[in-house]
């Protein structure tokens, strides 16, 4: 590939390092208008072509495509790969998790779906008994996990927290027992 022109900002250069020769491209701030940028690449036509792409984004999505990583545009185009077969847009994918999973998955606390778990059981016909012994072992899990959101409590939070009481081991079932009803419940509720 011929050497491509000049650029205001951009740098190649080839360099070895045990016994391994690469081009080195280096995009200053002239070039991005923030943050500069570099990559190695095993060819000069390698690199020429990375610096051709970089100058069609920014010449049709201007400075604001250098805000990204290289990292993150990297994972944008296998995005873009994967739902072409589907003929979806990366943003109706993105619309569509923030419509249906953000509000339940990413977003509610313990505290928030406390009563609306407890309604669920009596909605179902559980005994006022059952609604009782619900309503304790909530107001205890509230009180260790109240104010985190659900979907962001991993598996060893709850062992630690039930390893570390002084309950006995039957209240300990019973209170896993409690979330992993709360769970299923959401998930069917997600999907509702």
């Amino acid at each position: 590939m011929p050497r491509i022109k000049e650029i205001p900002g951009v740098n190649f250069s080839k360099q070895s390092f045990g016994g391994y020769t690469y081009w080195r491209v280096w995009l200053g701030k002239k070039f991005t208008g923030g943050k500069p940028l570099q990559k190695r690449f095993s060819s000069y036509a390698k690199a020429a072509r990375w610096v051709e792409g970089m100058r069609q984004g920014e010449k049709e999505h201007g400075k604001a495509i250098f805000t990204l990583s290289y990292d993150q545009l990297a994972e944008a185009r296998s995005m873009f790969d994967r739902l072409a077969q589907f003929d979806v847009s990366l943003t109706a994918a993105v619309d569509h998790w923030i419509k249906f999973q953000a509000p339940l998955e990413a977003q509610r606390t313990f505290s928030e779906l406390d009563q609306e778990f407890i309604a669920s059981r009596k909605n179902i016909g559980c005994k006022e008994r059952t609604l009782t012994q619900y309503r304790s072992y909530m107001k205890v899990i509230c009180a260790e996990f109240g104010s985190r959101k659900v979907a962001r409590i991993a598996q060893a939070d709850i062992e630690d927290w039930l390893s570390e009481s002084e309950w006995a081991p039957r209240t300990r079932k019973n209170y896993l027992v409690t979330l992993m009803t709360l769970f299923e419940w959401l998930a069917i509720a997600g999907t509702s």
